[in-house]
């Protein structure tokens, strides 16, 4: 059937008419909105539901058949047909992701090499080799210091967010303190010098300088071992706590595929891709510092989504500049209306 006879067919002018497309672009919006709202172990139910789908479906026929009812080789046309196009790729991609799209997890320990991984379509063989090299767990340094304290002789006590070198007064009692230096892993030396042992808050502790009457000291202060004390003041007593936040985690892996081998580091927002799969860093284990998962995707409909999404913006734009007409001014020369 050629254009023209699409175009006066009753069932086609339906199937191709907005007030179907408006029944099911409000139909997806509720149906969204239901996915939206239900918990998310249970969204794929919703997404990727036989209605779902159907309903995508007939709004990508709807799409199809309304853009070729109204096809014309006119410029005039082209931000319309151009949009329509758009969407139609959009979805397209979307349901090539669906029937192809592989998804899984991979759970490695420092030196392990993985081939394979179980996918959302069974397992998946990656064709190469993924080692993880090294796993580094960086946390956020301190921005204040939580000190409790309390002076026996005054029954005063209270609790302090004290920044480090900036002395605090406690008030009515006599004494200043002031957090000297913050070691997330206290270790004492051979040689009995305190050191920092690693940047994991293993053994989080401070040093604080102590102003009283009776002079100054030095004390170090344990999150881990309040029952510690190091002092000579016995007056004046001290609890260090903190909770330390994690800023970032990463994973240095290797890829080797045959006699090749490639190094890549792979952070939270920052993945890599390697031979069509991406790694995006998605786990670890506070108590096991050589381990860490990665997820796996390979997801050839992106790029079709991508390439709709930018054929969209250019149908818009060109709609829009359609709309622009030039219109006499007085004679002064054309303005847009």
């Amino acid at each position: 059937m050629c254009l023209s006879g699409l175009k006066e067919n009753k069932i086609v002018k339906f199937l191709g008419s907005i007030k179907l497309a408006f029944i099911l672009f409000c139909c997806l919006i509720l149906a969204c909105l239901y996915g939206a709202l239900v918990p998310e172990e249970l969204r794929p139910e919703v997404y990727y539901s036989w209605w779902f789908l159907s309903l995508l479906f007939l709004f990508a026929g709807n799409l199809l058949i309304c853009g070729l009812s109204r096809f014309a080789r006119s410029f005039n046309k082209l931000g319309s047909t151009l949009t329509h196009a758009a969407v139609l790729v959009i979805l397209a991609g979307s349901l090539y992701s669906y029937l192809f799209a592989v998804r899984g997890t991979i759970e490695f320990t420092e030196g392990q090499g993985i081939d394979s991984f179980v996918s959302n379509k069974g397992e998946q063989s990656l064709g190469f080799e993924v080692v993880l090299d090294d796993f580094n767990l960086a946390w956020y340094a301190p921005y204040n210091y939580k000190v409790k304290f309390f002076v026996q002789d005054k029954g005063i006590k209270g609790v302090a967010l004290v920044k480090q070198h900036k002395p605090y007064a406690i008030k009515g009692s006599g004494y200043l303190f002031t957090v000297l230096e913050y070691f997330p892993d206290f270790k004492m030396g051979e040689d009995g010098v305190p050191r920092n042992n690693s940047e994991q808050p293993d053994n989080p502790a401070v040093l604080i300088e102590i102003k009283g009457l009776g002079g100054i000291e030095q004390r170090w202060l344990f999150a881990r071992h309040p029952e510690i004390s190091m002092s000579s003041d016995k007056n004046i007593k001290f609890l260090f706590s903190i909770a330390p936040a994690i800023r970032e985690f990463s994973s240095r892996v290797r890829f080797i595929d045959g006699s090749q081998q490639a190094q890549r580091v792979i952070k939270v927002n920052s993945p890599c891709e390697f031979k069509g799969y991406t790694f995006y860093q998605s786990g670890y284990d506070a108590g096991r510092l050589d381990w860490t998962a990665l997820d796996v995707v390979k997801d050839p409909g992106v790029f079709w989504v991508f390439i709709g999404f930018i054929l969209l913006n250019f149908g818009i734009i060109i709609n829009y500049l359609q709309k622009i007409k030039p219109v006499k001014d007085g004679g002064k020369g054309a303005a847009c209306r």
